[in-house]
């Protein structure tokens, strides 16, 4: 997920010439939530938590910096060597609210207090359609448990996965929820607290319905082992980043947008990063598919924070989505939140001046002049070019358009099909709003 953005900082082994010596630690991961957590619909009840234990343990030994990981939690399921976990079947956020801190208490006295938690939870609080901000406010009551009992503990938050039912459309409006939680929380209070978009993680990939859900025709909600591995994945993309001593994670710290009259601004910041090759901006309207808008260059590797900006130009009022597809220079991929922007239709009728200015007809891509107008109101919209003496040389238009921003070209030629003569001329636009004009200059 995106807080693959790492700074490693090696350790060499010496310091002014003694050998460092790194104790070894056991680091307790809390596997946390409901039956996802669990593990519904994979073998054996094992869900994320076999494979992504095994891909840890592999990462770890890996690394020979004498770390290691244990699972902790008052239930256990699996077939591994290590299931342990509180993931409870058809319970909501209430639930683990109400019952966070005994589960705590027990682990506390087993000397199992955990290091991390993983926590994946509101599928059922939306299938049981309660409103966003109890499901936010359970949570954010659950957070202020855990740290009660260790203000170093680290919490992994997840973006929900995606379900098939009819609800499907509740999940990102939540996750959005969630991601503003852990912003709130980290990036104001300072909390270890961090986002892990386990949605993208589905979404992203083609044919996940099938490939990643259980969908066997009654099970909407849970994955397959192979939806299951590509949650480990996600979950080992993060975690792995606070094993390594010495290691810094990095996350994007803000991203927003800002609608204005034929644009949406893009601002994000990043703390630091680590082998950034870049970042794919990518665009949805309507609800509809992502697609890619630009890309622009990262930093490499960076302990600055840096800040970047994207203008994204658009001729269409309504619902923008926007994420961006952070790229390592190994090919790694991470995404981040979605954001939404809405365009609000035009508030007048308006002219504006024409692009190029001065123009030259045939020494342009469009062969000539593009005539920008907006409209507040569907309307039926007359343009016509006149020259300095007032004599109507052009008809460009005489129908009506939608509510937004629109263009007309102007080849240079009038009503007879020959090419005007250069000099002044002036675009008068009529609707029942009103009349506007201006004047733009034709060379040859």
């Amino acid at each position: 997920m995106w807080h693959r953005l790492v700074t490693a900082l090696a350790l060499t082994g010496l310091i002014a010439g003694f050998p460092l010596n790194i104790e070894a630690q056991t680091y307790k991961i809390w596997p946390l939530g409901n039956s996802i957590t669990e593990g519904e619909g994979s073998t054996a009840f094992n869900g994320y938590r076999k494979p992504l234990y095994n891909k840890l343990k592999d990462y770890v030994n890996q690394q020979n910096e004498g770390v290691d990981i244990n699972f902790v939690g008052t239930r256990s399921n699996g077939d591994f060597v290590d299931p342990q976990h509180d993931g409870w079947a058809g319970q909501k956020t209430s639930f683990i609210r109400s019952n966070a801190q005994s589960w705590l208490n027990s682990l506390t006295a087993q000397g199992e207090i955990p290091d991390f938690v993983l926590f994946h939870i509101g599928t059922n609080d939306i299938s049981a359609k309660r409103g966003v901000q109890f499901i936010i406010e359970d949570i954010d009551a659950t957070l202020d448990i855990i740290w009660n009992n260790g203000v170093n503990i680290k919490i992994f938050l997840c973006g929900i996965i995606p379900r098939l039912d009819s609800l499907a459309n509740k999940v990102s409006p939540l996750n959005s929820e969630i991601w503003s939680l852990v912003d709130r929380r980290r990036n104001q209070e300072g909390k270890a607290i961090y986002y892990v978009d386990q949605y993208n993680e589905f979404i992203n990939h083609n044919n996940w319905e099938n490939d990643y859900m259980v969908n066997n025709g009654t099970d909407n909600l849970h994955p397959n082992n192979t939806g299951y591995d590509a949650m480990a994945n996600r979950f080992k993309g993060v975690v792995t980043q606070h094993l390594v001593p010495g290691t810094t994670p990095v996350e994007l710290v803000t991203f927003s947008g800002f609608a204005r009259d034929f644009s949406i601004d893009l601002t994000w910041r990043t703390a630091t990063e680590s082998n950034n090759l870049g970042f794919y901006v990518e665009h949805s309207f309507a609800d509809g598919p992502f697609t890619d808008v630009d890309f622009l260059e990262g930093h490499g590797t960076t302990v600055e924070e840096h800040v970047y900006t994207f203008e994204f130009a658009t001729t269409q009022s309504g619902l923008h989505k926007f994420r961006l597809r952070q790229v390592d220079n190994d090919g790694t991929i991470n995404y981040s939140p979605e954001i939404t922007v809405v365009v609000q239709p035009p508030n007048r009728i308006a002219l504006h001046q024409n692009y190029p200015n001065p123009f030259r007809p045939g020494f342009s891509i469009s062969n000539g002049t593009k005539i920008p107008f907006e409209l507040q109101n569907s309307a039926r919209v007359t343009i016509n070019i006149y020259n300095i003496s007032g004599q109507l040389v052009k008809s460009l238009s005489s129908q009506s358009f939608d509510a937004g921003l629109h263009e007309l070209n102007w080849d240079g030629r009038n009503n007879h099909g020959l090419q005007a003569s250069s000099g002044i001329y002036f675009v008068k636009l009529q609707s029942g709003a009103g009349i506007v004009s201006k004047s733009l200059q034709l060379i040859r």
